[in-house]
């Protein structure tokens, strides 16, 4: 019988939020090369940091990815490793840290979005953010 090799790595952070920043970054300068009115440092310094909150919160979130090929991989069918209710099986730490960790989320959007009804955009985006984090993750 012949036996098949198992292999097992994970995928850190840099290797994808690296080239993220340096297209956001990329992304910024030809926004701000386009734009008819002059954008302050201070506009600028607010966009940086909130790229690199993103960028923490996708670390956080999303890495290490483990990558496992060989004989054991894929065993569980993918309806038995999904918590189709996340709400009922979370612990409290859990998700006290999920809401701290969106706070500066909503903080940021009165300063990037300018509209009169900021606090309702900024709690439904922030409940989009959340939602697509758990559906991706």
């Amino acid at each position: 019988m012949k036996e098949t090799m198992s292999i097992m790595f994970s995928i850190p952070s840099w290797y994808v939020l690296l080239p993220a920043a340096l297209l956001g970054l990329i992304g910024l300068w030809m926004w701000m090369r386009h734009r008819k009115e002059k954008i302050r440092p201070l506009q600028i310094a607010v966009l940086i940091s909130f790229g690199i909150y993103l960028l923490c919160v996708l670390h956080l979130v999303f890495f290490p990815i483990d990558v496992n090929i060989g004989m054991y991989a894929n065993r569980t069918p993918w309806y038995k490793a999904i918590n189709f209710i996340p709400i009922l099986t979370i612990d409290l730490k859990t998700f006290l840290l999920n809401i701290i960790m969106l706070i500066p989320f909503g903080m940021y959007l009165p300063f990037i979005m300018k509209s009169k009804d900021s606090s309702k955009k900024a709690a439904k985006l922030g409940f989009l953010l959340s939602a697509s984090f758990e559906l991706l993750h």
